[in-house]
């Protein structure tokens, strides 16, 4: 699956890109379209694979579509 096939912000796909970052691992397939979701998750996967996308992913998909007013409430 590529990172363009999620409902990702345009300045998250940007970023990614710019890592150039185009196949998602197997852990980042199977955990960023459910943490998109709000559901939570629990993987393993071996150092290295990109388990950190996915827990990041879900948070700053939201900060990016928050009005900049209230990016702090956001965050939280």
């Amino acid at each position: 699956m590529r990172f363009e096939e999620l409902n990702l912000s345009a300045p998250l796909l940007e970023a990614i890109a710019q890592l150039d970052f185009t196949e998602m691992t197997e852990i980042q397939e199977k955990a960023i379209p459910l943490l998109l979701e709000g559901k939570d998750v629990i993987g393993k996967s071996n150092t290295g694979t990109g388990k950190l996308l996915p827990s990041a992913s879900r948070s700053w998909n939201r900060w990016d579509r928050c009005p900049r007013r209230s990016a702090a409430m956001c965050a939280l």
